[in-house]
């Protein structure tokens, strides 16, 4: 660039040539004014004046185009020391940010398969149980919400007689004692097929520092109160945590719409069985690709029964629609009545998770 404008202010010999012989004739002829004259003082002077002002601008005519390179050359280094100083500073804020558009998509499916694994890590490490590893569990189904009103009910034993335990890992609001801190909840109801007599419910708070044994014990204990206890017919509690890991897996993995995952048209609710799942949507079956929706159950159930699919046992059956009645149809107001009641923990960025991500072990 300097040198385009250079070539356009570049020395014109003539014009310099023809100023200096100006301005020195005009000084030399100065001194040839007759001395007879009465103006002969006034006359040298404004010659040689008029001669030097000519020749001084041959001299400007001749330094102007160098001193305009060198003023040219100093602002455009200034200018590229102002850009290369800018392109540092640029560069060093957007270190780790900046991309192109062809690594945008690689980027966004790394981080994909970055939070798919730190979830699958944190349902594996329920192989180790414990509190933490619970309510972390708990707390990541609730972050992404995978499980209904942050609570999820699997079965608890083996017998013919149902035995369920339901999981929730939230706060309440007017728990003045506890203050708005999460608390784990572990709700075993047994009885469910005993016409005559409700369910018997026992709720526990499993604290941290208690151990799944403790915790346990606790439970069976008040089973023994209730005289519900029957030993491990009436609650299995390995089982119990099998269950709820296999139910978090179906619920995180539907969630994400994984390939190879159940395909659920609602929010897990309860897992009855390998086959069985009530959801938001109704009671499904995705290998049968069967649905019995809720808003088919009537409110006044009465003896309202529906047609039972043959892959499904009576008893099976049975037990389902009973859970179902008391789930469908759900009713808006009390829904809301809940959500105002229990905040499951986890579902706010501003809710801290139980345990670091990184002391959960990985078997990922």
């Amino acid at each position: 660039m300097s040198d385009d404008r250079g070539d356009s202010y570049r020395i014109h010999w003539p014009l310099v040539a023809t100023c200096f012989a100006i301005g020195a004739s005009l000084a030399v002829i100065a001194f040839f004014v007759p001395k007879n004259w009465s103006s002969q003082l006034v006359i040298q002077s404004i010659l040689i004046e008029v001669g030097s002002t000519v020749g001084l601008f041959g001299l400007l005519a001749t330094l102007t185009p160098k001193i305009y390179r060198v003023v040219v050359d100093i602002s455009e280094r200034a200018a590229e020391n102002v850009a290369d100083q800018v392109d540092a500073r640029l560069q060093a804020q957007s270190d780790g940010t900046s991309m192109n558009l062809a690594e945008l998509q690689d980027r966004i499916k790394e981080r994909q398969q970055r939070r798919a694994q730190m979830q699958d890590q944190v349902v594996e490490a329920l192989d180790i149980v414990s509190f933490e590893s619970v309510a972390m569990a708990l707390h990541e189904a609730n972050r992404n919400d995978a499980i209904d009103q942050g609570r999820i009910t699997v079965a608890a034993n083996a017998g013919a007689e149902r035995t369920s335990a339901t999981f929730s890992w939230g706060s309440v609001p007017k728990d003045f004692k506890r203050g708005p801190a999460p608390r784990l909840l572990i709700e075993v109801r047994t009885g469910m097929r005993q016409d005559s007599n409700p369910p018997t419910k026992i709720e526990t708070v499993w604290e941290r520092g208690q151990a799944a044994d403790e915790i346990a014990d606790i439970i069976i204990q008040e089973l023994y109160k209730a005289g519900q206890w029957r030993g491990e017919e009436s609650l299995n509690f390995p089982l119990t945590l099998e269950n709820f890991q296999k139910a978090l897996k179906i619920a995180i993995a539907a969630k994400r719409k994984d390939q190879n995952s159940w395909q659920l048209q609602g929010t897990p609710i309860e897992l009855f069985n390998d086959e069985l799942i009530i959801t938001t949507a109704g009671i499904e079956a995705p290998g049968h690709d069967f649905i019995l929706r809720g808003e088919e159950f009537p409110y006044l159930n009465g003896r309202w029964r529906p047609t039972r699919p043959k892959f499904v046992s009576p008893s099976d059956w049975e037990q389902t629609i009973r859970i179902g009645q008391e789930i469908f149809p759900r009713r808006q107001y009390l829904m809301d009545l809940f959500s105002h009641r229990f905040i499951p923990w986890g579902s706010s960025p501003m809710h801290e998770p139980p345990v670091a991500i990184e002391t959960i072990p990985s078997h990922v």
